[in-house]
């Protein structure tokens, strides 16, 4: 069915309440209806994603911060490109999905490479690491990846860290690691 707007400031062709080709009064529509801003409409905000964008050295033996130095999008400025930190912003406390992945060269025969979510500096309880890889070749870029719902309040700093136990420094690959996260809206915690 059409959608008609006439010049009396009425909608035609929308259902209302079920009732069909229903009448919507556009000055109802624009005084009462939606007086927030946009953003506040969208449920699963804040959201980001970010990706590394240039190869940075990894150190064996050693938990390492990732670096994820370029942004896909940031809805609401959470994200710090400088610091690879999305600090959960006043207000929006709650279940978040959580997306983690990390690429390192040159692991070795029978080594492993691990990822973890660190929440305000340290591992996220229960759950250092959060992922494992183990290279079943030497010389192999090796990725392990991380997906999950977890609880954040307000002010938590997130951040993604990765250790491996290759022989010496390797490379954290530009392109293949990534970090992003979405609040659940409606998802009580």
């Amino acid at each position: 069915m059409p959608i008609t707007i006439n010049g009396s400031g009425t909608f035609t062709g929308i259902s209302v309440g079920g009732l069909p080709d229903g009448i919507v009064d556009t000055d109802m529509v624009a005084d009462d209806a939606i007086t927030e801003p946009k953003t506040s409409l969208i449920t699963n905000r804040p959201a980001f994603s970010a990706y590394t964008s240039a190869s940075f050295d990894m150190a064996s033996g050693a938990w390492v911060k990732q670096e994820f130095q370029t942004e896909f999008f940031d809805t609401d400025s959470a994200y710090n490109t400088s610091t690879s930190t999305f600090t959960v912003p006043s207000g929006m406390g709650g279940a978040y999905q959580v997306n983690a992945g990390v690429s390192v060269d040159d692991i070795n025969d029978g080594t492993y490479l691990a990822i973890a979510i660190y929440k305000n500096g340290s591992g996220y309880p229960n759950m250092t690491p959060a992922g494992y890889s183990y290279s079943s070749a030497a010389d192999k870029i090796v990725s392990t990846k991380y997906a999950n719902v977890l609880e954040f309040a307000a002010a938590d700093e997130v951040t993604v860290y990765a250790i491996h136990n290759s022989t010496g420094t390797q490379a954290c690959e530009a392109n293949l690691n990534y970090f992003s996260m979405f609040r659940l809206g409606g998802v009580t915690t």
